[in-house]
């Protein structure tokens, strides 16, 4: 019975071996790789495509990894991840890992061409009649134009949790061809956002200083309109999102 016993024990553990978890004290991989990115967030309107193809490196070092990925989403937008966490891997010719995460994500988009700002006629007469110059309120926007046109340009944010699930295959020693993807929660901010928000601040001031509210209670509605002004939404920073593709990796 015993006999039996350790029999069947050895013929469990030799099934099990090709699938024994591991996880190597240092290593480290370059990879190219092609993905699919979206997300629940404004942000993610920054990107025109949802296909982009780049490239991914990173190490690990007693039992935590480090790794980062650059994409180009074309039209010369980009998008960038930086990550730490730990992962397990089960196989060898075959192998599947697994890992969780943390770390920033980066958006970030050409210069957008911009006209010089204006008012419409309607409001600048109601500015006039309450004593606020109108041209004086152009001239501040359009000196901080160019810092707005920059802030514009970028999302940035944190991955707080960001599962990757990996199925790969040896081609020859040290080089991989697999398929995978990840999942994140995130909080994402735009430099827009960012920047509306700067506005609504200077809105407020011009409406405390000159009584706007009191005068004419539409006039600092209308102000922030088609100023952009807008108080930043914190509550609409979170969100998810999603990379799935496709990489050829050298490891060693």
């Amino acid at each position: 019975m015993n006999n039996n016993l350790i029999k069947l024990g050895a013929l469990v553990a030799f099934l099990l071996a090709p699938m024994t978890a591991h996880a190597d004290l240092f290593s480290m991989y370059v990879s190219g790789k092609g993905s699919y990115a979206a997300g629940s967030s404004n942000a993610f309107n920054h990107l025109d495509s949802t296909v982009g193809a780049g490239a991914e490196a990173g190490l690990e070092l007693a039992h935590v990894d480090i790794w980062g990925e650059a994409l180009n989403m074309g039209g010369e937008q980009y998008y960038f991840t930086a990550n730490l966490g730990f992962d397990v891997s089960f196989g060898n010719k075959w192998r599947f890992n697994m890992g969780f995460y943390t770390g920033p994500i980066v958006f970030m988009r050409p210069e957008q061409e911009s006209d010089p700002f204006a008012l419409s006629g309607t409001v600048r007469s109601a500015l006039s009649s309450v004593g606020i110059d109108p041209t004086m309120v152009e001239n501040e926007y359009n000196s901080a134009q160019g810092q707005e046109t920059e802030l514009n340009r970028y999302a940035l944010g944190w991955n707080l949790g960001r599962l990757r699930l990996e199925v790969e295959r040896e081609l020859v020693p040290m080089v991989f061809i697999g398929m995978g993807g990840q999942v994140s929660y995130h909080m994402m901010l735009t430099g827009a956002a960012v920047a509306a928000d700067a506005k609504n601040t200077v809105v407020e001031d011009i409406d405390r200083r000159y009584q706007l509210s009191t005068m004419d209670p539409n006039l600092s509605s209308d102000l922030r309109r088609e100023m952009g002004a807008k108080e930043l939404e914190t509550d609409k920073m979170g969100g998810m999102n999603v990379n799935v593709g496709a990489y050829l990796k050298v490891e060693i």
